[in-house]
């Protein structure tokens, strides 16, 4: 259980209560516009805007809250290396899938600690909600 006194919350307490609450709140994420196509693109249009200012190319890019790792469809021309970060198992699993589709390695998983490859940039699409309405 997550000590709220504690001045050390370790990423593994963090992310096992972010786990619990997205199992336990789903519909009410859908509900929300989390799920919102029109959303999303406009999230990852206004990355690749700011991406495009940095004038790099072949980015080594972390996905954090990657969801099914849709941003990779988005913008695989940008990447030599991508790492999704997600909490919820199901959407890993389909995150992995999609991913295999590409030519350049990639790493999912649960944990950031375990990213050891250099990031050059980090998105976080997934984790603000917004909404349509």
């Amino acid at each position: 259980m997550l000590d709220k006194g504690s001045p050390e919350v370790t990423w593994l307490q963090c992310s096992q209560r972010t786990r619990r609450w997205y199992n336990d709140n789903q519909e009410g994420m859908l509900e929300s516009g989390w799920r919102s196509v029109l959303t999303q693109k406009v999230r990852f249009a206004a990355s690749l805007r700011m991406i495009s200012a940095l004038q790099m190319e072949n980015l080594s890019v972390m996905d954090f809250g990657c969801g099914v790792a849709d941003f990779v469809d988005y913008a695989h021309f940008l990447m030599r290396f991508y790492a999704g970060v997600e909490v919820r198992e199901r959407q890993l699993e389909l995150a992995k899938e999609k991913v295999r589709r590409y030519d350049f390695p990639s790493m999912l998983t649960s944990d950031p600690l375990e990213i050891t490859e250099q990031i050059d940039v980090i998105v976080l699409h997934g984790v603000f909600g917004f909404s349509d309405q």
